[in-house]
C-alpha cells in the first residue's frame, strides 16, 4: 500500500501523512484508530505497546528437543543439517514421488 493510498483511506492529505511520520505534526487518537483499522491492528499493536500475536501453535516438546540438539552442533554441522532440510523441502515441493534424496545437491 502506498502512502497516497494510506492517506486517502484515512482521510488526510499525503503531505499531512508525511508530517505525521516525521513527527512534525501531532496525530490524533481518532486518526491512529483509523490507521490501526486499516492495517487490521489493535491500537496497542500500532503503538508497539504489546507484541504482535505469535504464530499459531508452539513447538512440540519433540521439536524443542531437536532444536536443542541442533544448537549443540558446531556451526558447520548446523549448516549441513539445514542444507539437508532445505533439499528435502524442495523435493517435497516438487512432489518427488519416490522421495529420493539427491546427495549431489547437498554437496553443491
Amino acid at each position: 500500500m502506498t502512502q497516497l493510498e494510506v492517506a486517502r483511506s484515512v482521510g488526510v492529505s499525503p503531505q499531512a501523512l508525511v508530517a505525521y511520520e516525521h513527527g512534525d505534526r501531532r496525530i490524533s487518537a481518532l486518526l491512529l484508530e483509523k490507521i490501526a483499522k486499516l492495517f487490521k491492528l489493535t491500537m496497542d499493536q500500532l503503538l508497539g505497546v504489546t507484541p504482535e500475536p505469535s504464530r499459531k501453535g508452539r513447538l512440540s516438546p519433540k521439536a524443542m528437543r531437536h532444536a536443542q540438539r541442533l544448537q549443540a552442533l558446531s556451526k558447520t554441522q548446523q549448516r549441513f543439517v539445514i542444507k539437508i532440510i532445505d533439499v528435502l523441502e524442495s523435493q517435497n515441493k516438487a512432489e518427488n514421488p519416490r522421495g529420493v534424496l539427491s546427495w549431489r545437491l547437498i554437496r553443491e
